[in-house]
């Protein structure tokens, strides 16, 4: 591993002590940055804990309150997926409508139309819609957009009879016809190219770090990315330098945390503190700008350390350009990291839910009231437990009248703070459960929405510009 120093032009070689020290400063950078932005994180959490149903109101084990309503309105997860799917119908649902191409004079026109066709043609091929609705998943999570833009090969094996004529047109396969024939076989596995082109991944904004320092300038500014990688990818990947003694290293360190590892609970909050995940190893990539130790700036770099303490690969770019693209819904000032517009309601959701529960804890109590009846109800002290059918005791010379009454309860209260709270939750995030609606007109281009909820276009079509221009970036 080595670099060259811009004065000098000279070529510097990394010592071991160099390159622990610089994989030392990439895992400390990444900690500091992923500390940086821990607001985010929390929100983030929290909406996970709401989308994915693991926020359960648990039954009392008292008999006075296992009664009590447990309900969910699941309200965070209907709007995360009406705002999904309203991005889906407007944005990526057709490739092609997506973005728009002209030209200053007819022929630069007709030249860009036929870029266009080539580039959604690619579009296709990579099944970026899939892409996409992972980008957009994570999103409504973390409030930041990302994504990650490589070339791909991709290749298949598959089986060719052995004929004469197969084994002149292929005469560069000839050792494998004539391994097959050695067996007895009458085809031979052939390898083919399926795919070759620029490929766009999705990254996970809860393992995606940068320096929000140098935010302004976000090509130059250092970004890491952490991911989960096998031993046995770690060796082959030509590109890494690993000696005997790290790979044997990095099979041991799967084989003692393997046993130990819980992969029940994938959440990237639970493994912050971890290199090994079951049988993956971290990996954290470093792009953009990297400083050394002696002040030296290497320009537009790109380092690999795996397991928290090995550089396995040090070099310039090889992309040239900074191949990640971001963009976010809301952007928090302190770190420029992306807030959902999910967690605007948050609370208010949690509030209507406990108005539910309060509701539902009404009309049980009115469909098996509790009953005056009987000696000591007024000389009880602190507040009386109620559940349906209980038997509450009180003094006859009281109620001479009436010797059993059933108490009496309105499940109405909250009926109109209920609808309420669904209103104002709609007019704060501007997502509303019909917003999908009926298409306006037949045809629609990049720019235009459809929409039953008049007074939000102009809102919804700043979300859809935030999402369509880093993801055609």
């Amino acid at each position: 591993m080595e670099y060259i120093v811009e004065k000098t032009q000279k070529v510097k070689k990394l010592s071991d002590e160099e390159k622990q020290s610089i994989a030392k400063k990439i895992v400390q950078d990444y900690q500091t940055y992923d500390r940086g932005r821990q607001s985010q994180l929390d929100k983030a959490n929290k909406l996970i804990n709401e989308i994915y149903f693991k926020n359960t109101v648990k039954k009392s084990t008292e008999k006075s309150k296992a009664w009590k309503s447990t309900a969910k309105m699941c309200k965070i997860f209907m709007y995360s997926q009406i705002l999904k799917a309203f991005i889906w119908k407007n944005t990526y649902a057709n490739t092609n409508s997506m973005f728009d191409v002209s030209g200053e004079n007819l022929e630069a026109d007709n030249n860009s139309n036929k870029q266009k066709t080539m580039l959604v043609d690619c579009m296709e091929k990579m099944e970026y819609s899939k892409t996409l609705d992972k980008i957009i998943d994570k999103s409504l999570l973390y409030g930041d957009l990302i994504s990650f833009t490589t070339w791909k090969k991709k290749t298949e094996e598959y089986r060719r009879p052995i004929t004469f004529f197969e084994t002149l047109k292929n005469f560069s396969k000839l050792p494998q016809i004539l391994a097959a024939k050695a067996k007895g076989e009458n085809f031979f596995i052939d390898e083919r190219v399926i795919y070759d082109n620029p490929y766009t991944y999705a990254v996970d904004p809860a393992n995606f770090v940068f320096d929000s320092t140098q935010f302004n300038d976000f090509d130059s500014c250092p970004k890491i990315y952490k991911t989960w990688k096998t031993p046995d990818y770690i060796k082959s990947n030509k590109y890494f330098e690993i000696s005997k003694e790290i790979a044997d290293d990095l099979d041991n360190l799967v084989k003692a945390g393997s046993s130990e590892a819980d992969i029940s609970n994938q959440n990237a909050q639970n493994l912050k503190d971890d290199v090994i995940n079951g049988t993956t190893i971290e990996m954290l990539e470093h792009w953009g700008d990297l400083t050394l130790d002696d002040g030296t700036v290497l320009k537009n770099w790109y380092a690999v350390v795996v397991a928290g303490k090995y550089l396995v690969r040090f070099e310039k770019n090889p992309f040239i350009v900074n191949p990640f693209t971001y963009g976010n819904y809301i952007e928090d000032l302190d770190n420029h990291r992306g807030i959902s517009p999910l967690y605007s309601v948050f609370d208010l959701s949690n509030t209507q839910e406990d108005m539910l529960r309060r509701t539902m804890d009404l009309q049980a109590l009115t469909e098996n009231p509790p009953v005056f009846a009987g000696k000591g109800f007024f000389e009880q002290e602190g507040d009386i437990e109620l559940y349906p059918g209980k038997v509450i005791e009180y003094d006859n010379s009281l109620y001479a009248k009436v010797p059993i009454e059933q108490m009496k309860f309105s499940v109405d209260v909250f009926k109109d703070d209920l609808a309420y709270l669904d209103d104002l939750m709609s007019e704060i995030s501007g997502i509303f459960p019909n917003m999908a609606g009926a298409s306006e007109s037949d045809r629609t281009t990049a720019t235009e929405i459809t929409t039953k909820v008049e007074g939000q276009l102009t809102r919804l079509k700043m979300i859809l510009d935030i999402i369509i221009i880093p993801a055609i970036n």
